[in-house]
């Protein structure tokens, strides 16, 4: 996965940094060139520490650094803002100042600098600065006051910042942005934020661990927007005394906005009072002109860098401002930041404005999740404020006109008192301990789905009385239950649920007797939909049920009945009643006995839905595919044209058999995340006799490598060869 692949790299390549700092360089110069022309650096100079520079006149110094080359500036201390370098530019706005290595590895690192005004590094203004190839370790402002910025101050008259191949790592602002305050648009790619901090004590400070972007004064377009972009960036390990432990973004006139472009994630951030990764006051409902010119904070995931699948984890909110006490021992180290977390403080994002937008634009084979199913349902929330009340939107569509990718929230999202748009994709709930507040519309042809429940809490934790409905549109998709259920979940409406024409519900049955349950107050259907059958199981079970008004006879004429898709599969036999206010499923499933063929890749599924056809029916049939409770033979002769997929994974949540059978010379291993589970009793018509045995012969060598367990609830059977 790219965002556990990127985390480790991301972190080796800190460390990697850190350690150039502490390695011999040549002899320490005091004065770095801040004039007009190229400055070449060949060899390893250290600057520690520095007399300070200013560039208050129109000039464009570039730096260029050989490879292989490291230029380090250190241990500035200094009460004036701009520690390293201060660029207040000329009136005509021409200053440039360009760091960038002649190839590929040159590097320049700040280290140890520390102000008690602002930027400890940089204060920019009416300039461009543009740098490649940087770290900055350890640097800081212990200024109290507003402001601050641990690295960079960025003020609203800065022309443009260019940040690319960077490391911010263990900065800090003793009021706003512990590596950066921008009051104005800045690009970063390829930029490491870790263990950044902003830890201000009074109601105005504590802002944007890694960044507080807020809004400034005019920009070139003369109309007030601050638009920053972040692609392919990763914050992970940032702080803040109060809001947004990665990002604090303010701005209601003028704004401020931030677009996220194939971002690796945010991962155990932390924010005392609200935006454990993100907190966000940017009005995107103020008007220039008549026109909306702010697009909120908006994650773009376009599947063209062959990542498919992104997860922020870990970041967390408590909604209580951290004491003195607490944020000194944050400061030294000791401080436990996961001991406290509140939902409705929002561990992911918060929303404490008037009309403030959060936008997944996803690819299609996209999948980004916030949080993970393990994790307490505090973390990773998203939430906002009364303030911000219903004005606030959550979006999800995708990045060309048709198709969407998928977006799994894993949290209690029920402070969410605002819109839920999903115009493309699906978006789903992770796990039955996840909750999503405020009204879900989907939209034609989108989908939605997933465990836990629909529901919308006010921030005194009360109900919020006839706030929380699921409204879907036509031919669109709700699923119940998730992919890796080891038995049935539940989705829950704590509210009303209206549904279109042409929708396809799909449901699990599971051989314990019970199915994936859709739960609501109040159920409406506009015409004609389907039921479909995913995992299948024999018996009767409940899949709706309502506590007001729900289908009635006519209704029921109107679903039709599938099996993976198909009407009349010959897998199962299966019809719809209602029996009170539950919609009810009976079903039988035909089992067969299935040899293995890996035809078309090594994967073991559970469900057929989307499986890799694998199988042959030993009965000579058609049927390609796995279903629960089939008898399983991997015999090396049906797969002989296969052998390099006897290396076989098993997907999460695991596979039922009626018996398996492993024969021959072949060796055969079993991998993955799910387990193996014989069971005679989960067959429900066969024209085999089960036995819920292993049974296996032959010189083949059998490796059961997979991490959940396997059960075989017969007695096994191993023959010698």
């Amino acid at each position: 996965m790219k965002n556990l692949t990127q985390t480790i790299l991301k972190h080796i390549f800190v460390i990697a940094f850190v350690a150039l700092t502490l390695s011999p360089c040549a002899m320490a110069q005091q004065q770095p060139p801040v004039s007009s022309g190229t400055h070449a650096f060949g060899e390893d100079i250290t600057f520690d520490p520095p007399t300070r520079q200013t560039m208050d006149a129109t000039a464009t110094p570039t730096w260029l650094i050989a490879d292989g080359v490291t230029v380090t500036i250190a241990n500035v201390s200094t009460a004036s803002s701009g520690g390293v370098i201060s660029i207040g530019g000329g009136v005509g706005n021409n200053t440039v100042f360009t760091i960038a290595p002649t190839g590929s590895t040159g590097r320049v690192i700040f280290r140890g600098n520390i102000t008690s005004g602002e930027g400890s590094v940089f204060y920019q203004n009416r300039a461009s600065v543009n740098i490649t190839n940087a770290s900055f370790i350890g640097n800081g402002s212990t200024k109290a006051a507003v402001h601050g910025g641990g690295v960079f101050r960025i003020g609203s008259t800065a022309i443009e910042t260019r940040l690319t191949n960077v490391v911010f790592d263990k900065n800090f602002a003793y009021s706003l942005g512990g590596a950066i305050r921008t009051l104005h648009g800045l690009t970063i790619t390829s930029g490491t934020f870790t263990g950044n901090h902003a830890s201000g004590t009074t109601a105005t400070t504590g802002f944007g661990g890694a960044i507080a972007a807020t809004a400034g004064g005019l920009n070139l377009n003369n109309n007030g927007i601050q638009q920053s972009i972040i692609t392919e960036s990763y914050f992970a390990d940032n702080w803040a005394s109060r809001y947004g432990g990665a990002i604090g973004v303010d701005g209601n006139n003028p704004h401020h906005s931030i677009t996220y472009w194939d971002h690796i994630g945010f991962d155990d951030n932390f924010a005392a009072l609200g935006g454990g990764a993100i907190y966000d006051i940017a009005n995107t409902n103020n008007l220039i002109s008549g026109a909306r010119h702010i697009n909120g904070q908006r994650f773009v995931f376009t599947g063209t860098t062959g990542a498919t699948e992104y997860v922020s984890s870990g970041n967390i909110a408590r909604g209580e401002a951290m004491t003195a006490d607490e944020i000194t021992a944050a400061r030294s180290g000791s401080f436990a930041f996961s001991a406290a977390a509140s939902a409705k403080a929002g561990g992911f994002y918060f929303s404490n404005a008037v009309g403030t937008l959060l936008r997944f634009d996803i690819a299609e084979n996209v999948t980004v999740e916030i949080g993970k199913a393990g994790n307490p349902s505090a973390w990773d929330s998203i939430a906002n404020s009364d303030t911000s009340g219903t004005s606030a939107r959550l979006e999800l569509t995708g990045t060309v006109a048709t198709g969407g990718g998928t977006l799994i929230l894993h949290a209690d999202n029920s402070y969410f008192q605002g819109s839920v748009n999903v115009d493309k994709g699906t978006l789903l709930l992770g796990n039955r301990n996840a909750k999503l507040g405020g009204v879900v519309t989907v939209a034609d042809g989108a989908g939605f789905g997933g465990a836990g429940e629909l529901i919308t809490h006010k921030q005194n934790d009360t109900v919020f009385a006839g706030r929380t409905k699921l409204v879907i549109g036509d031919n669109a998709s709700l699923q119940i239950g998730t992919d890796t259920a080891l038995d049935a979940e539940t989705l829950a409406v704590a509210g009303d649920l209206s549904v279109g024409t042409g929708i396809t519900f799909t449901h699990d049955l599971f051989t314990s007797g019970s199915a994936s349950l859709l739960s609501v107050n109040n159920l409406s259907m506009a015409g004609t939909g389907t039921v479909n059958l995913s995992l299948l199981a024999t018996g009767s079970f409940a899949i709706m049920e309502w506590s007001g008004v729900g289908l009635g006879a006519g209704d029921l004429g109107k679903l039709t009945l599938t099996v993976d898709g198909v009407t009349n599969n010959p897998r199962s036999t299966a019809a719809l009643s209602l029996s009170g206010n539950q919609l009810v499923v009976t079903n039988t499933v035909n089992n067969l006995v299935m040899r293995w063929t890996g035809a078309e890749g090594g994967s073991w599924m559970r469900r057929p839905r989307g499986a890799q056809q694998n199988w042959a029916d030993a009965g000579g049939s058609e049927e390609s595919r796995f279903f629960n409770a089939d008898s399983v033979v991997f015999d090396g002769v049906a797969d002989a044209a296969n052998a390099s997929n006897r290396d076989i994974t098993i997907e999460a949540g695991g596979v039922v058999v009626s018996d398996m059978e492993v024969s021959g010379a072949a060796d055969y291993v079993f991998r993955g995340e799910g387990g193996i589970e014989a069971d005679a009793n989960a067959v429900g018509s066969a024209a085999f006799t089960p036995s819920g045995k292993l049974k296996k012969s032959g010189e083949g060598e059998l490796v059961f490598a997979n991490t959940a367990a396997n059960t075989f609830k017969g007695a096994s059977k191993f023959r010698a060869a």
